[in-house]
C-alpha cells in the first residue's frame, strides 16, 4: 500500500476502480492477483464486456471536472461502508505521510453515497475539501494521487470465488502503524455501552441473531445499531467499549479499527469467514484480543458462499483462572443444535480488568 508517483493528466471516473492516462486503462492489480481471483469484470460501470482475453472499455468523452490536483478516493465500492472503512480511511492516512502531498490537496470522492461517508472521511482529514464526481463522471486532474487498497478487492467476485486467507495480501502490522495516525476521538459517550453487541438492521446472515443478543444481554452487552448512528456517536462509542461483539460484517470495523487497544472482540460467523483472518489479523496487531466462533451453515448459497445463513449457538460464559470459556454448540444443518459432545468447543479469551464477559 503505497503513494509513489502522482499520475499525470490522468483521468478518473465516478464509481469506477479504472483509471485512464492517454490510451492506457490503469487499475490497482499488483503482482498476479488478476488471475488468482475469478472476476466478473463487467460490474465496474467502464468495463462494458470481454472479447476473449481482452477487456472492452466505454469511457465517457465528456470531462464534467478538470482540477489540478487530488486525492482519488472513488471507486466501485465506494457505497460499501466496510470499505469506506478499510479501503478508503487508509488511503486517506496514507496520504497524509507523503510530503509531495499538500495538506489543501481536495478528495475526490463518489457523489450519493451515505453521509456518513462524508463524515468520516472528513474527521480523518477535516482540513482537506471533498469535491464530488457523479457516477460514470470524467475528471480530469493534472496531478491524481491514487494510492493503491491495502487488500486486493476484485470488482465482483465470480460465483463460487471464495477470497481464502491464502490469498490475502494485507499487512498487518503496517496498517496497525498506519492507524495510529487517526485523530483523537471525541470524549466517550454513555458509560452504560461499555460492553456491545453490534447489530445490523439488514443483511442479517446471523440467522439466530435475536437468540444470541438475547444471550448476550444477560451477561450485561447492549444491542447497538450503528447505522442508526451519527459517524461522531460511532466514534464515540468506539472510544467507550470495553468489549464489542457481532455477527462478521462491515458494522464491526469502525469501532474495532478505531477502537481501544485493550478492547475485547467476539467475531460470530458462518464457515465462511473468507477474508476475515487477515482482517483479525488488524486487530491483533492493534493489541487487541479477538475470539472468533464460526457455526455452521443453515441456508447454503452455492453462487455466492459468503452469503450463506448460519447459526452459532453459545452457552453459557463462565470465569475460570481470569479469562473468560465460552461453550459454543455449532448447529447442525436442521437448525438443531449438535451434541456438545461431537461439535463443540471451549474458547477461552483474557477478560479486561479481571470481568468476565461473554465478549471476551
Amino acid at each position: 500500500m503505497h503513494f509513489r508517483h502522482a499520475l499525470e493528466d490522468a483521468t478518473t471516473y465516478g464509481g469506477s476502480n479504472l483509471r485512464s492516462m492517454g490510451v492506457s486503462v490503469i487499475s490497482d492489480i499488483q503482482g498476479n492477483e488478476a488471475e488468482r481471483y475469478l472476476t466478473n469484470w463487467w460490474f465496474d460501470p467502464i468495463i462494458s464486456g470481454r472479447d476473449g482475453a481482452d477487456t472492452l472499455y466505454h469511457l465517457p468523452t465528456d470531462v464534467a471536472l478538470h482540477l489540478s490536483e487530488a486525492i482519488d478516493l472513488t471507486g466501485a465500492f465506494s457505497r460499501g461502508w466496510g470499505h469506506c472503512v478499510m479501503e478508503f480511511v487508509p488511503q486517506l492516512l496514507l496520504a497524509d505521510t507523503v510530503a509531495e502531498v499538500a495538506a489543501n490537496v481536495p478528495i475526490l470522492v463518489d457523489a450519493d453515497l451515505p453521509q456518513a461517508h462524508y463524515d468520516l472521511l472528513q474527521f480523518v482529514s477535516p482540513r482537506r475539501e471533498q469535491i464530488k464526481l457523479g457516477f460514470r463522471q470524467a475528471a480530469r486532474v493534472s496531478k491524481l494521487w491514487a494510492g493503491s487498497s491495502p487488500e486486493y478487492w476484485p470488482v465482483l467476485r465470480a460465483p463460487g470465488q471464495l477470497m481464502r486467507p491464502e490469498l490475502s495480501s494485507i499487512n498487518p502490522m503496517g496498517l496497525a502503524r498506519l492507524l495510529r495516525r487517526l485523530p483523537p476521538l471525541p470524549m466517550p459517550g454513555d458509560p452504560a455501552l461499555r460492553r456491545v453487541f453490534l447489530a445490523r438492521s439488514g443483511d442479517v446472515r446471523l440467522a439466530n441473531e435475536a437468540e444470541v443478543i438475547a444471550r448476550l444481554e444477560r451477561e450485561g452487552f447492549v444491542a447497538v445499531y450503528p447505522e442508526r448512528l451519527s459517524v461522531h456517536e460511532q466514534l464515540r462509542l468506539a472510544r467507550n467499549a470495553t468489549h464489542v461483539a457481532g455477527a462478521w460484517g462491515s458494522q464491526l470495523m469502525l469501532a474495532v479499527l478505531f477502537g481501544n487497544p485493550e478492547l475485547r472482540v467476539l467475531v460470530l460467523s458462518g464457515p465462511q469467514m473468507e477474508e476475515g483472518p487477515s482482517l483479525t489479523a488488524v486487530y491483533e496487531a492493534r493489541g487487541q484480543r479477538v475470539l472468533v466462533l464460526t457455526g455452521h451453515e443453515r441456508t447454503p448459497n452455492p453462487r455466492l458462499p459468503y452469503n450463506s445463513l448460519y447459526t452459532v449457538e453459545i452457552g453459557r460464559p463462565r470465569c475460570c483462572s481470569g479469562a473468560v470459556a465460552v461453550t459454543v454448540g455449532v448447529s447442525s444443518g436442521d437448525g438443531k443444535s449438535a451434541s456438545p459432545t461431537t461439535r463443540s468447543a471451549l474458547a477461552t479469551l483474557p477478560a479486561a480488568d479481571g470481568v468476565g464477559a461473554g465478549g471476551g
